[in-house]
């Protein structure tokens, strides 16, 4: 399936970093799906810093392509609607229900041409009058290249903070080994690596998700980042497990 630019490395990205929470910090997160047309679904969360209790507020209506969210809490209610009529999409969200408000318009669409499937992103943003636009072509089932940049306005239409990179996947144990590579602003690289590994012990076979990702700047190469980690379920739980170049090792508990 062919990937908008922002995703090429979103596999190893997300196993990386979501679910991990700094040093002497906890969050709840409820994640259920609105599965029921016109119902008011709501999912609350709680952390010990910044806003302490929220919750993502949904309703959705199918008859007219539309998903409406809101974040609430004590002092915030944060708005987004998204129009969705098969593979283009129209999102606009708001910071607030105010006047100053900083307002994001997101559209995205994926085309044919040649038989190859090209995705666009765009989004404008009020608060600084940039546009950051993505461009992905689909080569073939296993590679896509693409590239992004920012549009600011302001400055006369200078173009910004670019990037160009490439996504292959290779199906692999009914799932896919995804491999991503990003070079920004012409100074930063970044390699990433995700797939599935199967573990024999005590004539069990155990199935875990592993990935990789390593980054550097050209301009300064003392100071690589990188960072492996591991994902598998326990119990009808889900364990995660990372280590990263400080030597440090995290792990996250799912229920």
């Amino acid at each position: 399936m062919a990937k908008l630019y922002r995703d090429f490395g979103k596999e190893a990205k997300e196993l990386l970093t979501r679910q991990y929470e700094a040093p002497g910090s906890w969050k709840y997160e409820s994640k259920g799906k609105n599965t029921v047309d016109r119902t008011l679904f709501i999912n609350p969360k709680a952390a010990n810093g910044g806003d302490k209790v929220w919750a993502d507020v949904e309703w959705n209506s199918k008859e007219h392509n539309l998903k409406t969210k809101a974040v609430v809490a004590q002092n915030k209610f944060a708005p987004e609607v998204t129009y969705e009529q098969g593979d283009n999409k129209v999102k606009v969200a708001s910071s607030a229900l105010a006047a100053d408000a900083k307002v994001t318009i997101e559209a995205e669409t994926k085309q044919k041409i040649a038989d190859r499937t090209v995705s666009l992103w765009s989004n404008f943003a009020t608060a600084n009058k940039q546009s950051l636009v993505m461009a992905s072509f689909q080569l073939n089932n296993n590679f896509q290249a693409g590239a992004s940049g920012s549009l600011a306005f302001a400055s006369g239409f200078a173009l910004k903070n670019w990037s160009a990179g490439f996504r292959l996947t290779k199906a692999f144990d009914k799932k896919n080994l995804v491999a991503a590579f990003a070079f920004d602003d012409a100074d930063k690289i970044t390699a990433s690596v995700f797939g599935p590994v199967s573990v024999k012990v005590a004539d069990k076979t155990h199935k875990l998700d592993v990935a990789a990702q390593a980054a550097v700047k050209l301009s300064d190469t003392s100071k690589p980042t990188w960072a492996i980690g591991t994902e598998f379920p326990v119990q009808g739980h889900t364990l995660k497990l990372k280590i990263d170049q400080t030597l440090a090792l995290s792990m996250s508990h799912i229920y």
